[in-house]
């Protein structure tokens, strides 16, 4: 069974978190060997799985972004097409800087941490920490 799990789900992504009960399993030890019930494991578990319905999540991390104002329309621009959400009130000037708070897919952020040098001239500070899991877009 956890071979099945780890092949995927209902949408090929292997399934992390479940709950299998067997309720009944009509073994019978004249007519059924180890066998037959390995090759119905696959079936069954498809089967259940479908019925269940499977929810897609993806984590999440919240981050912190310090950059120089000069540079805070270009890097605003990078995370929302990032599918970055800034949060309200998560913007503060300071200094001659600004603070940015918010979230991103987890999946995003190599691609932030790979821009943020080119848009702030290596001028930015930036944390990540974990968050939550949400419901992947468009497949939930």
């Amino acid at each position: 069974m956890y071979e099945a799990l780890r092949a995927g789900g209902p949408r090929g992504w292997a399934v992390a978190d479940c709950a299998v009960t067997l309720v009944r399993s009509g073994f019978n030890s004249i007519l059924s060997t180890a066998g037959d019930f390995r090759a119905l494991t696959r079936i069954v578990l498809d089967l259940a799985l479908r019925e269940a319905g499977t929810l897609l999540y993806e984590p999440y991390q919240a981050f912190e972004l310090e950059v120089p104002v000069a540079s805070l329309a270009s890097v605003t621009r990078q995370l929302t097409a990032l599918g970055a959400l800034i949060e309200e009130g998560g913007r503060a000037a300071t200094g001659g800087s600004w603070r940015l708070c918010g979230t991103v897919a987890a999946r995003r952020v190599a691609g932030i941490e790979r821009r943020l040098p080119g848009l702030t001239h290596g001028e930015a500070a930036w944390w990540t920490r974990p968050a939550d899991d949400r419901p992947l877009a468009g497949l939930a």
